[in-house]
């Protein structure tokens, strides 16, 4: 009988592989994340939450949410812009450093087993396990959770990432007095 590292092997462990890997812990299956960064690390995406997500986690982030957005301007070419605003709010902010490491802990803490530092550079699917390749060792397990992003390793690795459109974004964060933001 094969010996696996863990039933599960999430690759990734942003919000999808915490997340993933806390709900399998929570019921039982063992559970292995790798990520190939070290947190709390620093992302740039993903900072702001909705309503809609706040009620699909099986617990409260408020402790990581550091400001709700009930105002939204909208312009064309920065011209003709209307205003919307709601009693509820738009989005919960909150930066992903924080609300990553937050939800690793949530994992941790549900029995998830955890290395960073360790970038997958492959995957091997062999009759009955998968081997998940690294750049310091091979693991085994019965699953593998790719969490790392749509054009991560293991999409690729699948074909999965094959009809991707290309992209980009930019992205810039600049420190705001309240008042400002407020007016």
């Amino acid at each position: 009988m094969l010996s696996t590292d863990a039933e599960v092997i999430v690759v990734g462990a942003g919000p999808a592989g915490s997340i993933a890997a806390r709900e399998l812990a929570t019921r039982g299956i063992s559970v292995l994340i790798l990520e190939k960064e070290t947190f709390p690390r620093y992302k740039v995406c993903g900072g702001g939450l909705t309503h809609k997500i706040l009620t699909e986690l099986p617990f409260s982030v408020e402790e990581v949410i550091e400001n709700t957005i009930h105002s939204v301007r909208f312009s064309h070419k920065f011209s003709t812009s209307f205003l919307r605003t709601s009693e509820k709010p738009f989005i919960y902010c909150t930066m992903r450093s924080k609300l990553d490491a937050f939800l690793l802990e949530k994992a941790v803490n549900a029995g998830t087993m955890v290395i960073t530092g360790e970038q997958v550079t492959g995957i091997k699917q062999e009759p009955g396990f998968v081997e998940v390749i690294t750049k310091k060792r091979n693991y085994t397990g019965k699953l593998v959770i790719g969490a790392e992003g749509a054009a991560g390793i293991i999409a690729r690795s699948t074909g999965l990432s094959n009809d991707l459109a290309k992209g980009m974004a930019w992205e810039a964060e600049i420190d705001a007095d309240m008042e400002d933001i407020d007016t």
